[in-house]
């Protein structure tokens, strides 16, 4: 007869429950890595992607779009004279025009691949890809016309009674060299374009 090994010694038996439950806090601890990952990267008002992810998104998208041979508009949303809003309306009444902007965004460009992002405390960016250029120029003002249709009453705004947003955009044209940053500067400067002839527009650097 002969004898057969043990699989594991003794010394091996009482290191086993020691080394099950370091795996077991090893993955337990990554796990929660990628949550807190991910609540890094979501604004935690809207639910939206916040800006570090945006610029992450438009570079893959710019990417996808140089393959595909298709443009890349990219839009900033920014609400006008919000400041004074939560000044007098307060934090949460702010909060609240936030998620309903993000909703009435969100429904306006729901095709695959589209994405509606936070950037800052008052202004959210949107990724459209394969947008036909002969479609561009009206897409901002689309944006425009959904949060203006709200009618979500703003007293303290010197542009309108009602909350509205000034859009600024940008084109992305395959293999054009341009880059993320780049693109979503452009936006604020349309931004700009359109807060200098009074709000409520759609506006091209």
């Amino acid at each position: 007869v002969v004898d057969k090994a043990e699989p594991y010694s003794d010394v091996d038996r009482h290191r086993l429950p020691i080394l099950f439950h370091s795996l077991w806090s090893i993955l337990q601890h990554s796990r929660m890595e990628r949550v807190l990952e991910g609540l890094r990267a979501e604004d935690p008002v809207t639910g939206l992607p916040k800006l570090e992810r945006f610029e992450q998104l438009s570079r893959i998208e710019m990417r996808r779009a140089d393959r595909a041979n298709s443009p890349l508009e990219v839009l900033v949303c920014d609400l006008d004279d919000f400041g004074a809003y939560n000044a007098v309306e307060g934090r949460a009444a702010g909060d609240r025009v936030l998620r309903m902007v993000a909703d009435v965004l969100g429904d306006a460009f729901q095709r695959a691949g589209d994405l509606v992002a936070r950037l800052d405390d008052d202004a959210f960016g949107l990724l459209l890809p394969a947008t036909e250029e002969d479609a561009y120029p009206n897409i901002g003002e689309r944006a425009r016309v959904a949060v203006d249709e709200l009618r979500l009453p703003h007293p303290s705004s010197d542009v309108a009674d009602h909350i509205t947003v000034s859009v600024g955009s940008a084109l992305h044209r395959p293999r054009s060299g341009s880059t993320a940053k780049a693109l979503v500067a452009e936006c604020w400067d349309g931004v700009e374009v359109a807060r200098s002839a009074g709000g409520n527009l759609a506006g091209h650097a």
